[in-house]
């Protein structure tokens, strides 16, 4: 039992920095401008150790000046250590077991956590016959690199070196992160069994994209009786932009008369939003429709005319887009049911006295 307890408070020595791998692994993939990265956070974290044992005199090196090092402080003793001892204080030992319980009171249901996803995750991967080959990994460390936050004219070799030191300044490999990796391509491609992109989604799409846009108007207010009232006005034969600016609770566009910034693409508001929008005739204005808590009316000042992209020529590349969207959508998702349908039998608590 103090074997298994020892292997949980060593993946729990990671999580007392508050950063694990594979939190790192998206973490550090966002681009530095342009478009955000599709791909979300993480669904996962693992934390994974680093345990350093006391180097013997012979073989141990002066240790370079460190922020964490304290007045008085040897990093490496004049002897070895006995084992099981992980440090002494004025020749007073802390036990390894002593390290181990603190660990695991304090980190290790989070530790614990992580690596029953990771099962969780390995266990579904393998019943689908899925992988993840060094090939795989391998590419996939490379766009790290390449689509990380790193300075755009900082070498490959460079990047590489420098993210290892920020690896290592967490108490974590290189070889951690791989592995980290190589879990998040596994979820990855155990959603991707799940995701589906109909034609109709693509189709949806383009139209979003290059279809035609409507240009409106609109007056929002907190209640249908107000309005209500507005739209009697209206239909009494006020003018909308005048009573935008006297009433709409969105003051930014009751300024320019209830006039949304934006052309308005097909699927881009509510079901009740587009419903009332795509009825207008150009100068007509809706009945008053809640949109959550208040209460809108609309006015159709005119349509932009479609773009002249050919469907086919933008339909694949879209089909991969919302593809990747569907999968990030999903992750949490498939997550939990993953965790949802697993037998998982727990200790509780993690630390508990032995018996003789």
């Amino acid at each position: 039992m103090r074997a298994m307890f020892q292997d949980l408070a060593r993946q729990a020595m990671v999580a007392t920095g508050a950063v694990v791998a594979l939190s790192l692994v998206m973490a550090g993939c966002q681009p530095a401008g342009g478009e955000p990265a599709i791909e979300p956070k993480p669904a996962v974290e693992e934390a994974r150790p680093v345990v350093k044992e006391a180097a013997p005199p012979d073989k141990a090196t002066a240790p370079a000046a460190s922020e964490d090092k304290q007045p008085g402080e040897t990093a490496t003793p004049s002897a070895p250590l006995p084992e099981g001892v992980a440090a002494r204080v004025n020749g007073e030992p802390i036990t390894r077991d002593e390290l181990i319980e603190v660990l695991l009171k304090r980190y290790g249901q989070r530790a614990l956590d992580s690596i029953i996803q990771h099962r969780v995750i390995r266990q579904e991967a393998a019943r689908l016959n899925v992988t993840a080959s060094e090939r795989d990994v391998a590419d996939a460390l490379d766009e790290f690199y390449i689509r990380g936050r790193f300075p755009e004219e900082m070498p490959l070799g460079e990047r590489k070196k420098q993210w290892a030191q920020r690896l290592t300044a967490r108490g974590l490999t290189m070889e951690d992160f791989t592995r980290d990796m190589e879990a998040e391509l596994l979820l990855k491609e155990v959603v991707a069994r799940r995701a589906n992109v109909t034609d109709e989604m693509v189709r949806a799409e383009f139209d979003r994209r290059h279809g035609e846009k409507l240009l409106l108007r609109e007056i929002v207010v907190a209640d249908e009786k107000k309005a209500g009232e507005i739209h009697a006005e209206l239909e009494a034969g006020g003018d909308f932009n005048a009573l935008a600016s006297k009433h709409s609770a969105n003051r930014r566009e009751a300024r320019d008369g209830g006039k949304i910034a934006l052309p308005v693409a097909r699927g881009t508001r509510t079901k009740a939003f587009e419903e009332a929008a795509w009825s207008l005739q150009e100068g007509q204005f809706s009945k008053p429709f809640q949109v959550g808590r208040t209460w809108t009316l609309l006015k159709l000042d005119g349509k932009t005319a479609p773009e002249t992209v050919k469907f086919d020529d933008v339909k694949e590349r879209y089909r991969e887009e919302l593809l990747r969207r569907e999968e990030a959508r999903m992750r949490p998702q498939a997550l939990g049911e993953l965790m949802d349908a697993a037998t998982i039998e727990r200790r509780t608590p993690l630390v508990e006295s032995e018996k003789p």
